[in-house]
């Protein structure tokens, strides 16, 4: 019996210790009703992607067709530059705990290590192959020759290729447009908010851009696999020190394309300004003189957004302005191997807004614009120069894919050497957007970068392209602003003295507020207010916290305010007899740290307990 009860209990501590092993796993695993839409494919049972994996042969034939695609009319000696993608499992960083973040990483690193140890154990040239890996997505850039396909069609490791496609540039009316004006003016500036700029390269030391840029970066000829002129500093493939995202030489087109960007999104001469004009720019060149031409890799278009997720907790980063691409996509693009990094942005709260390009396509966009957590931006006219307010820019590439429109034609901003120049294309459109998150994020910083999107597509002006009759919105900033609708909220605890300088109260199960104090940025409508209790150095008194109560945000800038009073109660006994019979029914007790208890008796037994309340 004494043997049965012992095991009874040891089987009962090991199925308590399984239970608490499995509410904490499921305590810290991503609920399901908590991933937006546009991330819950990667969180898809496990069972039903097991259906989708395809066998040993089917993988082969694809990447067969794969290879010899990107090396069709190459001879055998000819190079190209690839992305591999490893096989390792990938979720955006911002839905994982710390712990998965950094095994994901692991994992990513020993999946590239493997292929490039396989390689090696093939030949020997494999040794010194150049490669740039990526770290937080799982993806690596290298060049071949055509008659190195087979070494790599059967590692395991290698779940998929695509061409290191070269992009290039896609080339004070408009701030009126978009009502900037009207933001600076209700005190959204941008201010506090910070805009990445891949492009290629700023020039900080113009007077529309002093002071504006606090971070630098370049990646260029990717990673030293290129094969090309680096357009880094030094020559050097990648760095991040200060100067290093300096727009590159005037002899390579299209160096001057980065200063014009960033002055759009920024810009402040104390005359004329950028949408944001009082925030700051990361510049990071990802180009590459390829001919005396810039042209950027997408691997280095990758390591440039790595770098900007890297410093997502430096800097208070709304969005990255990517006025680049190429290519005709007439549906989205999601196995672009941009899209993980892209995601990984969008859930630590960073827009990445894309050009949609100069090709004048009634039927589609360019890459990446066409990824579909991007942001793909076309241009209108800004009524400058004899063009229509409002009319779709004919180059304008355009197809349902677009998502917001901005003035692109004719756009003045700042040109290195010092001086202005008013310019065309999507790429100027694009950092108005840019600069239009990071308005909207200083003045809401709470708002996730699909609610800002949600806000300027829904406030935008409709606008109709004649080229094929898609009508998408023109974003109007001051209303984008105001439809989140934001307040003030000031609660103050009575009465005066101990017990106001001892309570607190929360805002929808926030951080805890003294009294009197404002908590700033809340949206409009009913929110919850909730107290804490409060301790009392004398037991034979209750302070009795007040129950949760509602205050409202009517309209933006709405100051809400609410007077909360905590009610004494003198405990005179510590025991009662209401039913007379000489027998205690309750017996309580007020405690120095704030504790309640509450005691049901029958007379000297107790019948039940409760702690109703705690400090």
């Amino acid at each position: 019996m004494i043997r049965y009860i012992q095991n009874t209990m040891r089987l009962k501590l090991i199925l308590a210790i399984l239970l608490l092993i499995l509410s904490f796993s499921f305590a810290n695993a991503q609920q399901p009703d908590k991933i937006p839409s546009w991330a819950k494919h990667y969180f898809k049972d496990d069972a039903i992607s097991k259906m989708d994996v395809e066998s040993p042969s089917q993988k082969t034939d694809r990447l067969l067709k794969k290879f010899n695609k990107a090396f069709n009319n190459k001879d055998p000696q000819d190079e190209v530059q690839l992305i591999i993608k490893v096989d390792s499992d990938f979720k955006p960083e911002g839905f994982l705990s710390d712990t998965s973040k950094n095994n994901q990483r692991k994992n990513i690193k020993n999946a590239q290590d493997k292929i490039l140890k396989k390689l090696a154990k093939k030949h020997s040239y494999y040794k010194n192959l150049k490669v740039s890996k990526l770290e937080t997505v799982p993806y690596m850039s290298l060049r071949i020759k055509k008659d190195d396909i087979q070494d790599f069609i059967d590692i395991e490791e290698i779940a998929d290729i695509q061409i290191d496609e070269l992009s290039s540039v896609t080339m004070a009316e408009s701030n009126v447009i978009i009502q900037a004006t009207n933001a600076w003016a209700n005190g959204d500036t941008g201010s506090g908010q910070t805009v990445a700029v891949l492009d290629t390269g700023v020039e900080k030391t113009h007077a529309f851009l002093s002071g504006k840029v606090i971070s630098e970066a370049c990646y260029s000829n990717a990673g030293g696999a290129g094969g090309y002129i680096s357009l880094c500093p030094g020559g050097v493939t990648s760095s991040t020190a200060s100067g290093s995202g300096v727009n590159c030489s005037a002899g390579v087109t299209g160096c001057d394309h980065g200063t014009h960007v960033a002055g759009t999104i920024a810009g402040d001469n104390g005359s004329i300004y950028g949408v944001a004009k009082d925030a700051k720019i990361i510049a990071i060149n990802v180009f590459t003189n390829i001919n005396g031409k810039a042209l950027s890799y997408t691997s280095d278009q990758t390591r440039g957004l790595e770098r900007v997720y890297a410093l997502r907790n430096t800097y208070d980063i709304a969005s990255i302005n990517m006025s680049l691409g190429g290519g005709k996509y007439t549906s989205a693009c999601d196995s672009d191997s941009r899209k993980s990094i892209i995601d990984n942005l969008k859930s630590a709260g960073i827009a990445t807004v894309i050009a949609t390009g100069n090709d004048g396509y009634s039927n589609g966009i360019s890459a990446p614009g066409c990824i579909s957590t991007a942001i793909a931006v076309g241009s209108t006219q800004d009524g400058s120069s004899g063009t229509t307010i409002d009319a779709v820019s004919s180059f304008s590439n355009s197809s349902s894919l677009v998502d917001l429109l901005a003035p692109g034609q004719y756009i003045t901003s700042s040109v290195p050497g010092g001086g202005y120049s008013a310019w065309q294309g999507t790429s100027m459109a694009t950092p108005h957007v840019a600069g239009a998150f990071a308005v909207v994020k200083g003045a809401n910083n709470t708002a996730t970068v699909a609610e800002i999107e949600s806000a300027l597509k829904t406030t935008g002006k409709s606008v109709t392209d004649s080229k094929n009759g898609v009508v998408k919105p023109r974003i109007n900033l001051y209303d984008a602003i105001v439809s989140f609708g934001v307040g003030t909220v000031t609660v103050t605890i009575s009465p005066a003295g101990a017990i106001a300088d001892g309570a607190q109260w929360a805002i929808d199960g926030g951080a805890w507020n003294n009294s009197g104090v404002t908590v700033e940025d809340v949206s409009v409508g009913s929110h919850t207010i909730s107290f804490k209790s409060i301790t009392n150095s004398d037991t034979s008194k209750l302070w009795l916290t007040p129950t949760k109560s509602t205050i409202s945000i009517t309209t933006d800038g709405d100051n809400a305010s609410s007077s909360i009073t905590y009610t004494e109660h003198n405990i005179t006994n510590t025991t009662f007899d209401a039913d007379g019979d000489g027998k205690s029914d309750l017996v309580w007790r007020n405690t120095a740290d704030g504790g309640v208890s509450i005691w049901t008796m029958d007379g000297n037994i107790i019948q039940t307990f409760a702690l109703i309340q705690t400090a």
